[in-house]
């Protein structure tokens, strides 16, 4: 079943109940960066509600100067880190989402086949409340089962899977298609804040998303 989300269209509103929730970013990358900017920029530093993002080690500790300046922005901006291999098959991935809040999936397809899928089951057994899949790009319920493309069956799963269940709530955001240019402001494009966080979603003018 799908309800309708308050509107927010004002830069300065906060996120309503928000306090002393965990939320997990898994990635920072051209999506990751914008979405942690974002949420943190509209958390009420009062409220103990934590943002925290979810790395390789090595992405952590970073050699290369720009990755540097992007890890140090993060610390500036109070997000925490956790080190982590999500591609890393012996990876005990409901123990490193258990007690989060929100989870919120930027990883993309580089980790590859299954990976999606295998995350949806990871989020579901450690009792996640409220978790954002990657499927922030095409919308594959328009697009359907048998494209050419089979990692796009796998997202088509990954939705049966989150509709099939009633203990977590989710939420799909299909933006269409993005580039970094889309991502420098992921309010102004997709309307994405922390609102969407903790109310049902569906529909919206600009994008379109699905929930429950």
């Amino acid at each position: 079943m799908e309800q309708s989300l308050p509107k927010s269209d004002y830069p300065g509103e906060k996120a309503p109940n928000m306090n002393n929730a965990s939320i997990l970013v898994l990635g920072a990358g051209e999506l990751g960066m914008p979405v942690l900017r974002n949420l943190v920029k509209r958390i009420d530093s009062s409220s103990g509600t934590t943002v925290t993002v979810l790395l390789r080690h090595s992405s952590i500790n970073p050699e290369a100067p720009s990755k540097q300046r992007a890890i140090n922005e993060l610390r500036s901006l109070g997000v925490h880190f956790l080190a982590s291999d999500l591609a890393d098959p012996t990876t005990d991935l409901p123990a490193l989402f258990k007690g989060y809040h929100t989870v919120i999936g930027c990883t993309g397809f580089v980790t590859g086949r299954g990976f999606q899928l295998r995350l949806a089951h990871a989020v579901l057994e450690a009792a996640v409340k409220r978790y954002f899949p990657w499927q922030f790009g095409v919308d594959y319920d328009a697009i359907g089962r048998g494209s050419a493309q089979d990692l796009f069956d796998e997202q088509l799963d990954v939705r049966d899977l989150l509709r099939s269940q009633r203990r977590m709530e989710w939420v799909i955001v299909s933006t269409g298609m993005f580039t970094r240019r889309h991502c420098h402001d992921a309010r102004r494009h997709w309307r994405f804040d922390c609102r969407n966080l903790l109310c049902r979603t569906t529909d919206r003018e600009q994008y379109r998303v699905y929930g429950r």
